[in-house]
């Protein structure tokens, strides 16, 4: 940090504080004469005086004398004394701090480069107390670039002849700051600021800088000229022309009018009300948003939580203090929270609630449901949580005293769905429906349960899929609110009560000397509980078994399905052979021929392996077949063409038309003749025939004849050009 300190000037500052004094010094270069890591501490020397020697980083020397005592202490810079050498520069020179009922007197310009805020980086004026300029002497100069923090800061009118000046760059802040003395030579820049939270005060003239108001209740007083002015901490701002004075809400906000209406007398706990509608803000151009506050009817502390329990309250709005407009409060408006009346639960039918999940309409299982009248909730104070819902399932525990008495504070709670109204707890003997807890039968046997079970009267018990060797099994069925009963044995159903009249029924089941008996019981009860039980009762660990196997004859190509009768419900396993062969496979056969099939069941618990067999024929199909053969001329080649879908061998024969004499040899002379086809039987088809006519037809011939012209006397002959090599006779006529 930069100081100037020069001896020929001399500043008289007059405060009055708690503290000591001293100077305080930055950086290791630096030290002070006394030791104390520079800090030169003003104490009570009487009449001695103390000199200090500073020495700053550049290894100059600045020497300080300090005399008199805590109520007259003067501070001089003795060294250097030439006026030659009157302005010397301490950069590490930091801050200082006049505290206690000292007048200091400084004989140089003093320079505040730093934030002079705290004991150790700046001037701290203690509240109470207050920094006054009342001399400049000579052409000292006080410059604060920094920030000058003290409850007051008053610039008075001053003694001397000489110019002098107070400079500001940085940030004046106090309660107070009057510079309204024009006598007091005085300089601010654009980065001037002066903070006030009480009051401001300047003299006539432009002033250069910006004046920052701790609150809307911060008085200005501007005789003339023009500043800039902002209110702390928001973005409110203006620039003041003229003579202006009064504080600062009244000088950059409009007045508000807030008015609340429509608060109605009442709202119910739990409902989502909202007054803000009833709001109303003039001037109509007010951009901020109003909202509600509300406070106890006897009270005046306003919240913006808006109060939901029961009780008496009030409301006002509010509309917030923004740009260019004062806040503003309506008038308080009177109304209660109250609990919604009980008797809105109720419906047409004259409910509050409804019991669902009942049997035979008293008969409970472990729980019944509790549904409110259409459009509410509904909340118990005897379960697990008091929150509201949709239902509620009560145990009897819940609702009853050694199960048959209602607990006395058992309570049921209603919302409203359209707007979450809340009745107070309502105690259930108050606005009970039909039936009553106390009537419901309560089952808490669960299902329905077997007794007294004997096997040729030895004792036992009955259960789900378990197998009982003997003659006689007998068991008792047992639900205190049995309802229905059904029986089958083997498929074959022997007891079906819908209607059980007591609470138990008595079975007996001999068993079979031929095959095991299936039981099936299916028991309900009067709660929808049910018994699902399947026993096995047998006179023997195995029985020998009947079982046939058939088969049905089949063409090549289609499906063998062997069907086994049987009373063992062992796993079927199939095996083939040829007729007569006792070499089986599991192989199923697919050639034509004759076959046996046999089944073979495995062994169960209940019955012993047994096998059967039975006799089958795979048979050829009977096959269609069609032959053509074209008619022809001697000489030419030809062949039948048979159309058939048969694989058999094909065997052609031939003979004339009309004769049975048949043979392989084609015919190639003329005439007319029969081809037959016969086609050997294949894996799949039988043989088969048949047979079509067709004709082998002369060729025609071109012949011509030629005769030489010839005299009387000479020999000719005729020429004949053909193909036919048949006899050739001349005839002549004149």
């Amino acid at each position: 940090m930069k100081k100037e300190l020069t001896k020929t000037l001399s500043l008289i500052l007059s405060v009055s504080l708690t503290m000591q004094t001293w100077w305080v010094l930055a950086g290791t270069d630096t030290f002070a004469a006394d030791g104390r890591g520079g800090e030169i501490v003003v104490q009570d020397y009487g009449s001695q005086s103390h000199q200090v020697t500073l020495k700053n980083s550049g290894n100059n020397t600045v020497v300080f004398t300090i005399t008199g005592d805590l109520n007259e202490c003067v501070i001089t810079c003795s060294d250097p004394a030439d006026p030659d050498q009157s302005e010397v520069t301490v950069t590490n020179l930091e801050a200082l701090i006049v505290d206690g009922n000292t007048t200091a007197e400084i004989s140089a310009n003093l320079e505040f480069n730093v934030t002079l805020k705290s004991q150790y980086s700046g001037i701290d004026i203690m509240e109470g107390y207050r920094l006054v300029c009342q001399n400049l002497l000579g052409t000292g100069v006080v410059e604060v670039h920094g920030t000058l923090t003290t409850p007051d800061f008053i610039l008075s009118e001053h003694t001397g002849d000489e110019a002098k000046a107070f400079r500001i760059s940085g940030t004046i802040h106090a309660n107070e700051i009057d510079i309204s003395d024009s006598s007091v030579p005085f300089e601010s820049t654009a980065s001037s600021i002066f903070r006030a939270a009480d009051s401001f005060k300047k003299g006539a003239g432009d002033l250069t800088g910006t004046i920052v108001a701790g609150s809307a209740a911060t008085y200005i007083y501007s005789p003339d000229g023009s500043a800039d002015l902002k209110l702390e901490g928001t973005e409110y701002e203006d620039t003041l022309y003229g003579y202006v004075e009064g504080y600062v809400g009244d000088i950059l906000f409009d007045n508000t009018e807030t008015t609340l209406t429509g608060v109605p007398s009442t709202v119910y706990v739990g409902e989502d009300y909202d007054f803000s509608g009833g709001i109303t803000v003039e001037p109509d151009d007010y951009p901020g948003t109003p909202y509600i506050e509300y406070a106890p009817a006897d009270d005046t502390l306003w919240a913006p939580e808006r109060p939901d329990e029961e009780g008496d309250y009030q409301a006002r709005a509010v509309a917030p203090m923004v740009t260019g407009y004062r806040s503003s409060e309506s008038n308080s408006m009177p109304y209660s929270v109250v609990y919604l009346p009980i008797t809105a639960v109720k419906d047409e039918d004259g409910n509050y609630y409804y019991l669902e999940g009942l049997y035979d309409g008293i008969y409970v299982d472990e729980q019944v449901k509790v549904v409110p009248a259409d459009g509410f909730q509904i909340a118990f104070n005897g379960g697990d949580s008091f929150d509201f819902s949709d239902y509620i399932m009560i145990s009897k525990d819940d609702i009853l005293v050694d199960g048959h008495y209602l607990i006395d504070d058992a309570a049921f709670a209603f919302k409203r769905n359209s707007d979450k109204a809340e009745t107070e707890f309502v105690t259930v003997s108050d606005i009970e429906t039909t039936p009553k807890f106390e009537d419901l039968v309560w089952d808490e046997d669960g299902e329905p349960e077997t007794f007294e079970a004997d096997l040729d009267e030895e004792e036992t018990s009955v259960e789900d899929g378990r197998e009982y060797v003997g003659d006689v099994l007998s068991f008792v069925i047992y639900d205190d609110t049995l309802a229905t009963l059904t029986v089958t044995v083997n498929g074959e159903t022997v007891i079906d009560e819908t209607d059980v009249e007591d609470n138990w029924q008595n079975l007996q089941f001999e068993s079979d000397e031929n095959a095991p008996k299936k039981i099936h019981m299916v028991a309900t009860d009067k709660v929808g509980h049910t018994m699902d039980c399947t026993i096995t009762l047998k006179k023997y660990d195995q029985y020998t078994p009947t079982a046939t196997v058939s088969v049905e004859d089949i063409l090549v190509g289609g499906e063998i399905k062997p069907e086994v009768t049987t009373n063992s419900d062992g796993a079927v396993t199939f095996y083939y052979a040829v007729q007569g062969s006792d070499e089986f496979s599991t192989a199923v056969p697919t050639a034509a021929g004759d076959y046996t099939v046999k089944a073979v069941i495995a062994e169960t618990d209940d019955y012993e392996s047994v096998s059967c067999t039975d006799d089958f024929t795979i048979s050829r199909k009977t096959v269609t077949a069609s032959v053509t053969c074209p008619d022809t001329y001697v000489g030419e080649e030809y062949a039948p063409t048979v159309t058939t879908v048969s694989t058999g061998t094909q065997t052609f024969y031939y003979a004339v038309k009309g004769t049975e004499t048949y043979t392989t040899t084609k015919p190639t002379a003329a005439g007319e003749y029969t081809v037959k086809v016969e086609i050997a039987q294949s894996d799949t088809y039988l043989e088969t025939s048949c047979e079509t006519d067709f004709t082998i037809s002369k060729n025609t011939i071109a012949a011509t004849v030629t005769c030489p012209d010839t005299y009387v006397g000479e020999e000719y002959a005729p020429t004949v050009t053909t193909v036919s090599t048949g006899t050739q006779t001349f005839y002549y006529a004149v």
